[in-house]
């Protein structure tokens, strides 16, 4: 039908063509064609444009907009994935955000993670990761400065350069 809606737990499933929401927990999957909203804990999978859980989630999400506010352990895939509590598992996404204490892996092109021990990108933000700052030449005369930043496996850098003694000095990405 067009939407499920129930006040307490879910237990097996929900499917429908527009929304399911529940104000219990989900022991189960989800299937709608715009929104999932579960308030309790999802332990199952949501799959849908958008997903909710509030009170965390075990399992999977798959969609465009992923949230948990709870504590995640499983897997979250979609264009942006949004963990709020302390994440274990996996967010491939275009953007994935780990709030909490992450020991997630992350791949997708914006990382953003507390302590995410694999974060693979092209930029990683975290912020109990490493950031070094360097300053250095080349025999040839440019100078670079760059920022190292990322995860404990893998960085970013981003550098910019200079030949000051060039007659018409350019900058280098």
């Amino acid at each position: 039908g067009f939407a499920n809606l129930e006040r307490r737990d879910v237990r097996g499933g929900q499917i429908a063509g527009f929304l399911n929401g529940h104000g219990g927990d989900l022991h189960g999957v989800q299937v709608a064609g715009l929104a999932n909203a579960t308030m309790g804990r999802a332990t199952g999978a949501q799959i849908a444009s958008v997903n909710f859980a509030r009170g965390g989630l075990l399992g999977a999400q798959i969609g465009v907009l992923n949230l948990t506010s709870g504590d995640t352990r499983g897997v979250q895939l979609g264009a942006a994935n949004f963990a709020f509590g302390d994440t274990r598992g996996l967010q491939l996404g275009t953007l994935n955000v780990a709030s909490g204490d992450s020991r997630a892996v992350q791949i997708g092109v914006v990382n953003v993670g507390r302590r995410t021990r694999f974060a693979f990108g092209l930029v990683n933000i975290v912020r109990d990761g490493r950031t070094q700052v360097d300053v250095l030449g080349t025999d040839t005369g440019i100078v670079y400065a760059q920022v190292k930043h990322g995860g404990e496996h893998f960085h970013s850098i981003l550098s910019i350069g200079v030949d000051p003694f060039a007659t018409h000095p350019a900058a280098l990405f």
